[in-house]
C-alpha cells in the first residue's frame, strides 16, 4: 500500500487530505506526480481552484484569463420568471445587411444593428433583422444593448441569420464580445452568433435576459453571466471552448440553462455561483463546478442533463450513496460515505469532481479521455484503488493536486 498526501496548491486551501491508492490500481508514476514538475504557481492557471496545465490548455487560460475581469455584482431577490417585451405598445425597428434606409419600417431598414442601436431609444422595442452577414465590416462591434424590455430577434430563421463576430490582434477589454447586455429583460432570439472571443456577455445590471433558439457557433465562450434569474434555453453550441461560464467573478444567481444541446465543446457549463437550475440540456463534455460550500450545494442539476444518453449525477449535503453504474459524470457536493464503482466514463471536462467530500472510495472504474478523470478540491480521506485511468487530454489524471509520496 502506497500512502499520498494530498497538498492544495493555492493558499486559501490549507487543507491536508489522505488519499490512498492500491497496488493494483492501474495509475502509473507520471500520473501520481501529476504537477511536481510544473509545481511553482507561476506556471499554472487559477480557473478558480482549477488548475490546468499552460501547455496543454492555452485556449482556456485565454478565456479565464481574460473573461474575469468584470465588477463584483450586486445581490437580487426577485424571482426568477420568463418575460416578454413583445407586446402592443413596442416600438419596431427594421434591419437588413447594406441597405441604407433608416430603420423605422419593413421596407426601409437600417444597414447595419449597429445604427439602431445608437440612434434610437430602444427602451420596449424590437429589433427585426433581416437574412444577412453581419460582421465588422458593416457592425461596430460589441454591439451593446443599453435599453430595458428590448427585443432583437431574426425573423427567417436561425442559419440565415449570422452575426460573425471576430478576436481582435491586440486585446481591448470591450472588443472581446460580441455582444454585451448591460439592461434588465432584453432578448435575443434566433441568430447564429459565430467566430468571436465571448459571443454574449450578460453583465451584473442585465438582470432576466432571455437567451434562446440560437446557434452559438465556434466562440471561445459563447455565453459569459455576471447577473441573476436569467434565461438561456433551446439554443445550441458548437465548437465552443466553453459553452456557458455562469458567475463570473462569482456573481449572480438563480440563473436557468435548460433545454439546450452542446456539440464539441471541452467544457458545457462552468458553474461559479449560487442557486442555479442546470435541466433537460444534451451535453458533450458536461459540467465544471467550483465556488465556495455554499455555492456548490446550492444548485439544482438533475438526472435530465445527459451526455451520450446517461445522466450526470449531482448529489449535495448526502451521506452513504452507492453511484449507479449508468452515470456519464458524477459530482459530489459535501458529501460523505459515497461508493463510486464500476462506472465507465470518459470524453468529459471532469469525469469525477469532489468538493467539501470526506470518506469517499472510488474503485474499479474505468475512466479515459477527460480532460481531467477525477477533481478533488478540500475533500479528505478518499480511497482510490483499482482503477482503470487512461491518461487524460492534458496528460494525467487528476487535477489541484501535488502529491507526496512517503
Amino acid at each position: 500500500m502506497r500512502k499520498l498526501y494530498v497538498v492544495f496548491l493555492i493558499i486559501e486551501f490549507f487543507l491536508t487530505g489522505f488519499v490512498s491508492f492500491s497496488n493494483s490500481s492501474h495509475l502509473n508514476e507520471n500520473s501520481l506526480i501529476l504537477l511536481l514538475h510544473t509545481s511553482r504557481i507561476s506556471q499554472h492557471i487559477y480557473c478558480p481552484r482549477i488548475f490546468l496545465d499552460v501547455n496543454s490548455l492555452w485556449e482556456l487560460k485565454k478565456i479565464l484569463g481574460r473573461i474575469l475581469f468584470f465588477q463584483r455584482l450586486e445581490q437580487s431577490i426577485i424571482k426568477t420568471s420568463r418575460h416578454s417585451s413583445l407586446n402592443s405598445q413596442a416600438r419596431i425597428y427594421w434591419v437588413k445587411a447594406g441597405a441604407n434606409g433608416d430603420g423605422t419600417a419593413e421596407d426601409n431598414p437600417a444597414g447595419n444593428i449597429t445604427y439602431i442601436l445608437e440612434t434610437y431609444d430602444l427602451t420596449n422595442a424590437i429589433i427585426n433583422v433581416f437574412p444577412g452577414v453581419y460582421d465588422k465590416s458593416i457592425e461596430e462591434f460589441p454591439l451593446i444593448f443599453n435599453y430595458s424590455n428590448l427585443t432583437i430577434r431574426a425573423i427567417y430563421g436561425v442559419s440565415k441569420t449570422i452575426i460573425k463576430g471576430f478576436i481582435p490582434e491586440v486585446f481591448i477589454l470591450e472588443q472581446w464580445a460580441t455582444i454585451i447586455v448591460r439592461s434588465p429583460n432584453v432578448t435575443i432570439e434566433g441568430f447564429t452568433i459565430c467566430d468571436g472571443y465571448q459571443a454574449i456577455l450578460i453583465e451584473g445590471s442585465a438582470k432576466r435576459t432571455i437567451v434562446k433558439g440560437n446557434i452559438l457557433e465556434n466562440n471561445t465562450c459563447a455565453i459569459s453571466i455576471c447577473s441573476s434569474h436569467n434565461i438561456i434555453t433551446n439554443n445550441t453550441f458548437i465548437d465552443n471552448y466553453i459553452g456557458i461560464f455562469v458567475g463570473v467573478w462569482w456573481s449572480g444567481s438563480h440563473n436557468l440553462i435548460e433545454n439546450n444541446e452542446f456539440k464539441n465543446s471541452p467544457i458545457d457549463i462552468v458553474i461559479c455561483s449560487s442557486n442555479n437550475m442546470i435541466t433537460k440540456n444534451k451535453m458533450y463534455s458536461g459540467i465544471l463546478l467550483d465556488g465556495s460550500v455554499d455555492i456548490v450545494v446550492s444548485q439544482i442539476i438533475d438526472t435530465s442533463n445527459m451526455i451520450n444518453g446517461k445522466p450526470i449525477r449531482y448529489y449535495k449535503n448526502q451521506a452513504d450513496v452507492a453511484v449507479p453504474e449508468n452515470t456519464s459524470q458524477v459530482i459530489l457536493a459535501n458529501c460523505t460515505h459515497f461508493l463510486i464503482s464500476g462506472l465507465n466514463i470518459s470524453n468529459t471536462c471532469i469525469g469525477i469532481e469532489m468538493l467539501y467530500c470526506k470518506n469517499i472510495t472510488i474503485k474499479s472504474n474505468y475512466l479515459a479521455r477527460n480532460i481531467y478523470n477525477i477533481g478533488v478540491a478540500y475533500s479528505e480521506y478518499l480511497t482510490i484503488t483499482s482503477n482503470k485511468l487512461m491518461e487524460g487530454a492534458c496528460g494525467f489524471s487528476f487535477i489541484m493536486l501535488i502529491t507526496r509520496l512517503s
